[in-house]
């Protein structure tokens, strides 16, 4: 069956070709046009079907249509296996063996690779249908769709064009009959107007006025004489002649539009529109349209759209690494995959081009036909320097900013590419420039973006990054003269012949007040006598020649303190000795000094230090001071040949790395980390043995400690622990979250034993046993046997006798090897993709940290659910076989192990743990008493599940994300249970990690803030789930800040933020504990009779009323400061 044309579907039925086509004989060429020239073919599978050689012949010349011009391939299995299809096995093979006999094995081999092909195809299976009218029904419906998004011949060599015709076409909603309007939102050359040329070719037939306005950016400009009416009545002109096709309409008024459309159904799109009121004049509101009519804008510029109110918006992303290569392929070679001895030179290109296909096309058809080493010669120029057709178009975006902005874009352009945006605001906290608004305004104009990791972080395309030091380079051609120097050559040069002017500095000698100085490999001794380093906020000077940190400069006493340094770095200075501590240095954030090999002094020059590195410098110990003292450092590196001991670190570390230290068992000092998440023990030569860990452990990673023999982790007792259900649509009561539950008992703990060839058998045995893990990785030589499926190479296929149900999980063992020639090491993520029937049901991704060579092989072991989203919905009851496919070519061998339902090992104690954090993302099937079970009976940290209201109990409610409480009496104890509705945009998926805070204050005073993480496994598990719905969050928190308290007369107001703007606080709701439990809002509501007020000072509060509490001041010592204060 073909499908030839968009309004009907020609079927060429088999019985009545049996008639002209003799057996045996093979097909026509007039069959062979018509499949050709079908748009989709359709390929009915049958007991029989292998029975005539005409039916195979058919299927060959289908798939080598599919393959040369992506035709699309529909299946329907009819009373057969697909298995039997794909191995030529029962009835089936038995009528394939017969037609076989007599053909040449070239004829059989081609049959054989087709049938495989084709049963992999997901389609529809009689088998699974008790009503075949409906599965028909059904299926035509199907291939309707397919039909919605194929595309016109003019578009066939746009890479990825589908994908976003079906998003764009499911956001215009065509089953509502208002009218509509959306906006296609992205960066300069991203390819919207292309999406946009083939989104309308593909809908005019169904409008009978239809209109693409191409260009609107910096056309229809209103010239001298005339004003800004005339341009919008000449707008308006434009539009309806071409909409109306009357070349001499004329419009006198801007009420134009609306009178002519008014009541017409029309397909318009604004392509790159600019300016507000271009917009507004054309298009301003949607009763100027006739019912079902759709207005599509596309604009670089998000503010446009949101100020003229249009809600849905399809932002068109970069495509994939292997998208990108695609597109330069089909440019400069006029195909879709590289010539041969290209792939290395084409993947570096693409990479140049940063993935934006107007840089693809432009440089691919520039190297055109050109040999290899050409394009190899040709990579300077295309990293350094941007083609003119590729400027232009991308430096109308930056001519378009204000003068603000634009200093803005230079400085992140020329020195702030992949900064934190707190790093951006300290810099610039002097200068004349608004950089929280002006980042705002680049990021809506596509300009930059700001990743939402932790702390949020500031990218910007390398071809914007290009073209925003080409604007400096322009600037003058003498270096000295301009704004910015970032080559290296140039600035030597510069501070050589003292060129520079009042945009750069004239000389070391004269370095003026500097907030950052990064300087690599500086070759002075000292910095000179007049550097003023007050302003400092980042001071960068690695691998320098310095022997004393300030040494040499004269600080005048009365500016001893350096209150704005945040961040020192000083790696690889080898010379460095002395670090004075006689400076006021409090507000120093992060301290570099590793490599420092001749320091023997501990920093100890800031008490609120949260990141130090003191590696493979000559200290000896940390002193006790400062793990008593500093009550702020989270990440600590530590280690070398001259550490005798390790007897002090702070208790409040979170992240601890040791190297090269001579132990042989884990110092006390580290067992007693009770905040510890992440441990990196590396070269510690003589450790023997790994036990008495810290349980709030989540990664362990051992590299090369080649005495290590025993392993001993605890398991199954974490101070706190993750429960996470991702899209489980087979979660629909208590009883079910419980039972899949279990399987997650602590999923994000990683341990890594790199290069440990001492571990011991048995050792290895139990780590790998263990379930509760995200991945495992240690020496070994095979896989083990529990994973009783087992294959040579990189993919495995699992067949069961029953079926795989929604709940089933796996745990997979990789062996990898190591390669002297390309030193293996784990530099990028192994992706495990799960297929069943054509369709990946599910994709892993396992990173096992970063940068570790290899010595011999090893076993990599994760685990993880076989089904993901909707798809264990559509395939739970047919599942039988499943591929695993890993992406890496060094996989030796690989081993699955199917997991019961019931999970390997079970939760010893129940869900009532406070520290727990459950998430039931997208579980959409859970059912009201399993959700107010849930909330009503589970302890946790927080909670997180699909949800379209806030519970009854959460007596406060309030519609937005803020709510107030009217007065009553608090004490210390005091604790409340916040409920916040969340609703996604689901054009814009969610960042990977996102933050809701929660603000309480009392008379203005802020009395006590949180921070929650809704998705933070997501970011800690690398895998992304953005909400699909609406989804309630529920967390707990104290009223009062850590030794404080207040009993409070006036309200109290609860201010809820994300810091995600993709997901809106719709909703929120509150619930007041009592200290021995819940009380009601009517209990809490009697106590307000106690008037007490807050004092300026933080930690005292003052009351004249309910003494009873005066014991609990006393234990937080307020009162005699309370005393003291009074009579001062």
């Amino acid at each position: 069956m073909f499908v030839e044309d968009f309004s009907a579907i020609y079927a060429i039925s088999l019985q009545a070709k049996d008639h002209e086509i003799e057996r045996g004989h093979t097909i026509g060429p007039e069959l062979v046009q018509a499949i050709r020239e079908s748009r989709v073919s359709v390929i009915l599978l049958s007991k029989n079907y292998a029975s005539s050689s005409w039916c195979l012949d058919e299927l060959v010349e289908i798939l080598n249509c599919k393959k040369a011009s992506g035709q699309i391939v529909m299946t329907i299995f009819y009373q057969v296996d697909p298995s039997d299809v794909r191995k030529q096995t029962g009835d089936f093979g038995i009528a394939f063996k017969k037609t076989c006999e007599k053909k040449t094995e070239e004829d059989k081999k081609r049959w054989m690779e087709a049938l495989a092909y084709v049963a992999n195809i997901a389609g529809e299976h009689s088998l699974n249908w008790t009503d075949e009218a409906a599965m028909v029904e059904k299926f035509a419906t199907d291939v309707s769709n397919k039909l919605n998004v194929t595309l016109s011949r003019d578009f066939e060599e746009i890479v990825g064009l589908q994908a976003h015709l079906r998003k764009l076409i499911s956001l215009l909603c065509f089953e509502c009959d208002e009218a509509k309007m959306i906006g296609i939102w992205g960066p300069a050359g991203i390819g919207k107007s292309t999406i946009a040329r083939a989104l309308f070719n593909h809908l005019s037939s169904d409008f009978r006025l239809r209109c693409f306005m191409g260009n609107l950016k910096g056309s229809y400009k209103s010239i001298m004489g005339v004003d800004d009416y005339d341009s919008k009545l000449g707008l308006q002109n434009q539009l309806l002649s071409k909409l109306l096709n009357q070349r001499d309409m004329r419009v006198d008024h801007l009420g134009a539009v609306k009178e002519w459309l008014g009541d017409q159904r029309v397909l318009i799109i604004l392509d790159d529109v600019d300016d507000l009121e271009k917009l507004e004049a054309l298009a301003g509101e949607l009763s100027w349209f006739g019912l079902g009519s759709r207005i599509i804008v596309t604009t670089e510029d998000k503010h446009i759209l949101k100020a003229h109110g249009i809600q849905d918006v399809y932002h068109v992303g970069f495509p994939s690494s292997e998208e990108a290569l695609e597109i330069l392929c089909l440019s400069a070679f006029k195909q879709r995959y590289v010539q041969d001895d290209f792939e290395n030179v084409a993947n570096r290109v693409a990479s140049l081009c940063g993935r934006l296909p107007l840089g693809l096309c432009v440089v691919g058809s520039s190297l055109r036909g050109e040999s290899k080493e050409e394009w190899e010669l040709q990579l300077s120029r295309i990293e350094n320097n941007l083609d003119r057709k590729i400027e232009d178009i991308l430096r109308v975006g930056y001519d378009r900013l204000s003068k603000k902005d634009k200093a803005l874009f230079l400085h992140i352009a020329c020195i702030f590419i992949n900064r934190s945006v707190d790093d951006v605001t300290s810099m610039l906290a002097d200068s004349n420039m608004d950089v929280k608004n002006g980042l705002k305004t680049l990021a809506i104009k596509s300009l930059v973006q700001i990743h939402n990791f932790f702390p949020p972080h500031i990218t910007m395309h390398s071809l914007l990054q290009l073209l925003g030091r080409q604007v400096v380079h322009e600037q003058s051609n003498e270096p000295g003269k301009r704004q910015f120097l970032v080559e290296a050559e140039e600035i030597r040069h510069v501070l050589a012949n003292e060129t520079g002017t009042g945009s750069v500095i004239e000389g070391m000698e004269y370095l003026p007040h500097l907030r950052l100085l990064h300087w690599d490999s500086y070759p002075r001794k000292r910095l000179p006598p007049t550097f003023q380093p007050q302003c400092l906020v980042e001071l960068c000077m690695k691998f320098s020649n310095l022997e004393k940190l300030w040494g040499g400069i004269q600080l005048p006493s009365s500016i001893r303190t350096l209150h704005k340094l945040e961040k020192l770095n000083m790696m690889g200075c080898e010379k460095l000795r002395v670090i004075p501590t006689n400076i006021n240095l409090a507000s120093l954030e992060e301290v570099n000094m590793y490599r420092c090999s001749r320091l023997r002094t501990f920093p100890d020059i800031s008490r609120n230090i949260s990141y130090l590195d003191v590696r493979n410098t000559k200290i000896e110990d940390v002193p006790a001071s400062v793990a008593e003292r500093w009550l702020r450092l989270e990440k600590f590196h530590i280690g070398s040949k001259y550490l005798k001991s390790s007897t002090h670190v702070p208790e409040c570390v979170s992240y601890l790395y040791l190297s090269n230290i001579d132990i042989k068992k884990i110092p006390d000092c580290v067992i007693r980390l009770r905040r510890l998440h992440s441990l990196v023990i590396k070269k510690c030569r003589k450790l023997v043995s790994l036990q008495g860990l810290p349980p709030s452990l989540f990664n362990v990673d051992v590299d090369d400690c080649v005495s290590l023999k025993s392993v001993c982790f605890s398991f199954y007792k974490p101070k706190s622990a993750y429960i996470t259900l991702d899209d489980c649509k087979c979660v629909k009561s208590e009883k079910d979250a419980i039972r899949v539950s279990s399987l997650f008992h602590n999923p994000v703990r990683g341990i890594r034993l790199f290069n440990c060839f001492s571990l011991e058998e048995e050792a290895r045995r139990v780590i790998i046993q263990q379930c509760d893990y995200q991945n495992v990785c240690l020496p070994s030589k095979e896989i083990p046997e529990e994973f009783t499926h087992r294959a040579k190479g990189n993919s495995i296929t699992i067949i069961s006798s029953g079926t795989f149900s929604a709940s089933s999980r796996f745990k997979a063992c990789l062996l990898v090897s190591t390669d002297p020639v390309e030193e293996v090491s784990f530099q990028s993520e192994i992706v495990c993709r799960l297929i069943s029937k054509g369709v990946v049901i599910n994709e892993l991704l396992c990173n096992p940290i970063h940068h570790h060579l290899l010595l011999s092989e090893h076993l990599l072991v994760f685990s993880g659910p076989l089904f993901k989203e909707h798809i264990c919905c559509e395939l739970d009851a047919t599942t039988s076989e499943i591929r695993f496919e890993f992406n890496r070519k060094y996989v030796i061998e690989c081993g699955v192990q199917m997991l019961a339902e019931e999970g390997e090992i079970k939760l010893a104690s129940s869900f009532h743990d406070p520290n727990r954090e459950v998430r039931f993302l997208n579980c959409m099937k859970l059912d009201e008493k399993a959700r107010r079970a849930i909330v009503q009976g589970w302890a946790y940290k927080y909670v997180c599940f699909p949800g379209k209201e806030i519970p009854a109990e959460f007596t406060h409610k309030a519609t937005g994300n803020s709510i107030t409480i009217t007065k009553g009496t608090l004490s210390a104890s005091t604790s409340f249970r916040a409920c916040i509705l969340l609703s996604p945009n689901l054009q814009h998926p969610a960042d990977y990690y996102y933050k809701i805070t929660c603000c309480l204050r009392s008379k203005g005073v802020l009395i006590n803030d949180l921070e929650c993480y809704p998705n933070s496994r997501s970011f800690l598990w690398t895998e992304r789930h953005p909400l699909l719905t609406e989804h309630i969050f529920v967390f707990t928190g104290a009223m009062f800040k850590e030794r404080r308290w207040v009993e409070v007369d006036s309200d109290i107001h609860f201010e809820f933020s994300c810091n995600e703007e993709h997901l809106k606080i719709v909703e929120c709701g509150l619930q007041i504990m009592a200290e021995e439990g819940e009380s009601s809002s009517r209990e809490w509501k009697k106590q307000s009779d106690g008037a007490v007020k807050v004092s300026k000072d933080e930690n005292i509060v003052k009351t004249n009323k309910h003494t009873s509490r005066w014991s609990e001041l006393k234990k937080l010592g307020c009162l005699r400061k309370k005393k003291k204060n009074k009579r001062e």
